[in-house]
């Protein structure tokens, strides 16, 4: 069993079910869906597929992406449970289940690459991007009857950068190689409880900071085929990365004072303290397919598999101290499902500027059972995607500038039987829309 701290992706990567929804990274290929295993090109190889590096340009050429993403999630947080006032009065929490709204978040993420040929066999390839991020963050949620607010939400960014090589077998035949340095910074914040038989005691609300780790311990390996000139396959396989590292715990604690009838009720300050952190992104593997039915279309579709199953929870190494008292920080507990892709799209070359769009299906991979707010809706996404381009002269050279468009929606129902604190019963649901543009210059 892994140990994992779930981290639910957004920004340029869309979002969905697991990390990643679907990689929509660079403005020519988010346009149809993401779907480039088997027929991208260039320094946009370094993130799709590195055998792409192979048809690279003569003297090479670089590229320069920018994403901007807005994204809001929403969900309950405060739990249908009963909590012990001062009095003694017992007496529901006021907005329990109630569906939150997280701030919405706008992120502009770039991304260069660069690719060239050293000759007729072997290219290469280097590209530094974000791969990953999410800002889901409620802000100053109420846990009435008790004074008391809290913040929750998840706060990370995935970048990576990536060195590659790409080799031609024959005409027909490409493989690639990628070696992948990933880098992560995040925080995220969550609430527990101290319960007394059936009632809530005490609240928590712990942030965790400072998860900053940086790994070269993973690749990308790719292999593109020509079955004929119309069509063509595609396969990468994408091996995990790991996250090991040491955080920083602290936070706020509202707790019952003064003896067992909670005369009174104390605001404590959780003092900082060390937390082990670990998470991995798992494989991925991709199978892709482009064929040119006419002139004028050409059809794509891709289909990628993502092993989320070994992440069953987060785990959570350390403890933290409320007044006098302390407790290991408690393990949140996923049980995610493996993570299925299904990527259809064309291009209509008919017009000056070509028309691309396409659509993901993205399944389930959420547990219902252990749903929450800050991280994945527990149901399947879906994802439109609208783009063009073109080609521009600058004397010898080529400009290739290329423009999409996404929307991102995803919404299921949580399920408390499980854990009615942690989990509570529900809509959960994330919306976002996205633009990505992309300056391609050919020396």
């Amino acid at each position: 069993m892994k140990k994992a701290l779930v981290l639910f992706f957004v920004s340029a990567v869309a979002f969905g079910s697991g990390y990643e929804k679907s990689v929509l990274w660079g403005g020519k290929y988010s346009g149809v869906a993401g779907s480039a295993a088997a027929g991208v090109t260039g320094s946009d190889s370094i993130f799709y597929n590195p055998a792409g590096l192979v048809n690279s340009p003569e003297l090479g050429d670089i590229t320069l992406n920018l994403s901007n993403t807005s994204a809001q999630f929403k969900g309950p947080i405060v739990p249908k449970a009963n909590v012990v006032s001062p009095g003694p009065t017992v007496a529901q929490f006021t907005n329990a289940n109630k569906q939150e709204s997280s701030k919405t978040s706008s992120t502009v993420i770039p991304g260069v690459t660069y690719s060239m040929k050293l000759n007729d066999a072997w290219s290469y390839g280097l590209g530094y991007y974000a791969v990953g991020g999410t800002r889901a963050v409620y802000e100053d949620v109420d846990f009435a009857p008790r004074s008391y607010k809290a913040k929750v939400g998840s706060e990370i960014t995935i970048s990576e950068f990536s060195a590659g090589v790409g080799y031609k077998v024959s005409d027909a035949m490409r493989l690639g190689l990628g070696l992948r340095y990933t880098m992560t910074d995040a925080a995220f914040s969550s609430v527990g409880y101290v319960s007394s038989g059936s009632n809530v005691v005490g609240i928590t609300n712990v942030d965790i900071k400072d998860i900053k780790s940086a790994n070269l311990d993973s690749i990308r390996l790719g292999m593109q085929y020509d079955m004929n000139e119309n069509t063509k396959i595609g396969l990468v396989i994408r091996t995990e990365s790991k996250v090991s590292k040491t955080a920083k715990a602290s936070g706020t604690a509202n707790v019952c004072g003064g003896g067992a009838t909670c005369p009174a009720i104390a605001n404590l300050t959780i003092a900082e303290a060390d937390v082990k952190v670990d998470t991995v992104l798992p494989m991925a593997i991709n199978l892709g397919v482009e064929h040119k039915l006419a002139d004028t279309w050409t059809l794509f579709g891709e289909l990628v598999h993502t092993q989320y199953s070994q992440i069953e929870k987060v785990d959570l190494d350390g403890s933290i101290t409320v007044g006098t008292t302390s407790s290991p920080l408690p393990d949140i507990d996923q049980k995610w499902k493996d993570q299925l892709n299904v990527k259809l799209a064309a291009q209509y070359s008919g017009m000056a500027w070509p028309v691309r769009f396409g659509y993901i299906h993205t399944s389930d991979v959420s547990n219902k059972q252990y749903a929450r707010a800050s991280f994945t809706p527990p149901g399947a996404a879906a994802t439109y995607t609208l783009g063009t381009g073109q080609e521009f002269k600058v004397g010898d050279s080529t400009l290739d500038f290329n423009i999409a468009f996404d929307l991102t929606t995803v919404k299921g129902d949580g399920d408390d039987s499980v854990q009615p604190l942690y989990s509570p019963a529900g809509s959960y649901e994330a919306n976002s829309t996205g633009i990505h543009t992309g300056f391609a210059y050919k020396f």
